[in-house]
């Protein structure tokens, strides 16, 4: 057993990371030594992920010798997959841009910023609402209403016709994705566009949505550089390493983050383990992703500023 801080002569006290506590469980267990089973309590603070913690069949413990991650007694440890970005310069009106390629972000295409804790929004049109956040900010495709309940000729998983001045001008259109409830209006997809027909006022998509896109169906664009015009908006240009950003406030050092990994968490194949107790947050796709695992526990946990991905 570990002190929980270190001691005068620094030959004892608890590790620095997650992965350090895991390797030490690794050994425990090759050397058959995990007796009465292990518990590694994380003490209060931010613990930036370098990579999503993997687990696997030898990070497992058993019936009578459970392995379990907790939080300190009384603290409130937090995980995250975020990156801190600074160094904004001033770009345009009241957009800034930042060098993320030089700050551990380089080719890392994140889709998720936060400032000061709460998520921005990726560039769209039209823009988000706050007021009405979940009726307003939509635009509408084009054409004569249909009943949704029939099959229609020419129905197409892939083709919107948007109204004129509802797609604008984009230097990168392939870049865009159409954000859209189709057909029932029950079922959101979030599908990249893969060509723009001016003439037709088409946005041909590069996959099916789930049902058949239909005139009235509601739907934005986003990921376009071309709108970012209103606080919050932030846009990633991915071949430069540059983000632009309209902070809603003033910045503050560390007060913008990007999430810099996919999942924080994932476990394969592992049993009888615990997680409980953390703060998770900042991750592009599921926080955690558990896959053929038995008798594991995910309990006391916040979760948060993570995307769940079918």
């Amino acid at each position: 057993q570990l002190d929980a801080a270190p001691n005068p002569a620094g030959s004892d006290g608890p590790f620095l990371t997650l992965q350090r506590a895991q390797d030490e469980v690794r050994k425990l267990k090759a050397a058959g030594q995990l007796g009465a089973g292990v518990t590694i309590q994380v003490r209060a603070g931010l613990y930036q992920l370098p990579r999503t913690l993997a687990l696997g069949p030898e990070d497992s413990g058993t019936q009578e010798a459970p392995i379990v991650y907790q939080a300190y007694p009384g603290e409130r440890p937090i995980l995250t997959g975020a990156r801190a970005v600074n160094g904004f310069k001033p770009y345009q009106g009241k957009i800034l841009q930042a060098d993320v390629a030089a700050q551990g972000l380089k080719g890392v295409a994140f889709k998720q910023l936060f400032f000061s804790g709460r998520r921005q929004i990726l560039a769209r049109t039209p823009n988000f609402d706050p007021r009405n956040p979940y009726g307003g900010g939509w635009a509408y495709v084009d054409g004569k209403l249909v009943s949704m309940y029939g099959d229609q000729p020419g129905d197409d998983k892939r083709k919107l016709v948007y109204k004129a001045g509802d797609v604008p001008e984009m230097a990168r259109p392939t870049e865009a994705e159409v954000f859209i409830f189709p057909r029932y209006n029950w079922w959101n997809n979030c599908v990249r566009v893969a060509s723009v027909d001016r003439a037709a006022h088409t946005l041909t998509l590069t996959a099916d949505c789930s049902y058949a896109i239909r005139p009235g169906d509601r739907y934005y664009l986003r990921n376009v550089f071309e709108a970012l015009d209103s606080p919050g908006e932030w846009y990633l240009d991915q071949q430069a390493g540059t983000l632009y950003f309209w902070p809603p406030k003033k910045i503050t050092r560390d007060s913008v983050t990007a999430s810099a990994l996919s999942h924080l968490l994932q476990m394969k194949d592992a049993a009888y383990v615990t997680f409980q107790g953390f703060v998770m947050e900042g991750c592009d796709q599921t926080g955690l992703l558990l896959q053929g695992c038995r008798h594991c526990t995910i309990a006391g946990n916040t979760i948060r500023n993570t995307v769940g991905v079918w």
